[in-house]
């Protein structure tokens, strides 16, 4: 990663944080130390998540990966449950993004009880596959 990529990404994980300090009335920070061995996301104060966090210019190849990083990272950390990116598109403007999984799981938490009985649910989903494409340079 070059010294512009690394400004530009500190950039948008301070930008990050401001906004969900905002948003969520909280304290979030970055983490530093990216890339270590027990590196467990870009932000912290969001108790239970592994927050990724994503100004790239290949948007498609971010919404790919970085939903998969993130979970990765929440499985490898035994506080997180749940992992997501942000990502920062052309403009300045959000987006949150994960996998179907964990959005199915925090919408399971807050939809009442269904009168009908959907199909059986597998004993456990498949492990969400780490995309077969290099980090962004």
């Amino acid at each position: 990663m070059t010294g512009s990529q690394k400004r530009k990404g500190d950039r948008a994980e301070n930008e990050a944080a401001t906004l969900l300090t905002r948003l969520l009335h909280r304290p979030i920070r970055r983490l530093l130390g990216a890339g270590r061995h027990d590196d467990h996301g870009d932000l912290t104060g969001i108790p239970g998540w592994a927050i990724q966090v994503a100004d790239w210019t290949d948007l498609a190849r971010a919404v790919r990966q970085k939903p998969l990083d993130a979970e990765l990272q929440a499985a490898h950390h035994g506080d997180h449950t749940h992992g997501a990116a942000l990502i920062r598109l052309r403009g300045g403007q959000w987006r949150v993004v994960m996998t179907p999984e964990t959005w199915a799981t925090l919408l399971a938490t807050t939809l009442p009880p269904s009168r009908e009985q959907g199909p059986p649910l597998p004993d456990k989903a498949p492990p969400s596959e780490t995309p077969p494409f290099p980090p962004e340079q």
